[in-house]
């Protein structure tokens, strides 16, 4: 009798737990991500031009980069700017400067990572953020860079953001 009471005790408990909703996670391959820093800044490339696209529920404005010894020397917007003020295209630029270089994508992808991190205790339960980072095979660099926040309990929409390195062109240095 002991035996049976100990089986569902167990299973009701189990049960309980499974309804439970867990406790939120932040899901990252940090490893994967050092690497490909490590790997990046072993090329030494420090001049070049990149072109971007991202996405955060609807498209946004798309920027050209150029990179001269490490610096942003200049940035354009070039597609996607026909629904958007002078004042919003600026505030976009704005925004855009703080990824113009390929170490500043590495900084924002990690910064946004231990942002999360930090937060873990304040998030609701259920929710979960994947940061996925597609990593270029010649260069390193992060070429796609997904973020996804996903909850076990609530439909969640709009919530995905996403920033993808359209084309990536060495220069030579000056």
């Amino acid at each position: 009798m002991r035996i049976i009471f100990v089986a569902i005790a167990s299973c009701i408990l189990l049960y309980g737990c499974s309804l439970s909703p867990p406790c939120p996670k932040v899901i990252f391959d940090r490893a994967a991500f050092d690497s490909a820093k490590d790997a990046w800044d072993a090329e030494g490339i420090t001049s070049y031009t990149f072109t971007v696209f991202e996405f955060h529920g609807s498209p946004i404005p798309s920027f050209r980069a150029t990179v001269t010894e490490g610096e942003l020397s200049e940035m354009d917007l070039v597609a996607g700017t026909d629904f958007w003020s002078d004042e919003q295209l600026a505030d976009f630029l704005d925004d855009f400067r703080t990824r113009g270089t390929i170490p500043s994508v590495f900084d924002w992808i990690l910064s946004e990572y231990e942002e999360a991190i930090a937060k873990l205790g304040t998030m609701r339960r259920g929710l979960v953020l994947h940061i996925d980072v597609k990593y270029n095979a010649e260069y390193h660099f992060p070429e796609k860079v997904l973020f996804d926040v996903s909850s076990t309990e609530h439909l969640l929409i709009g919530t995905g953001r996403s920033f993808e390195i359209k084309t990536f062109q060495p220069q030579p240095a000056p």
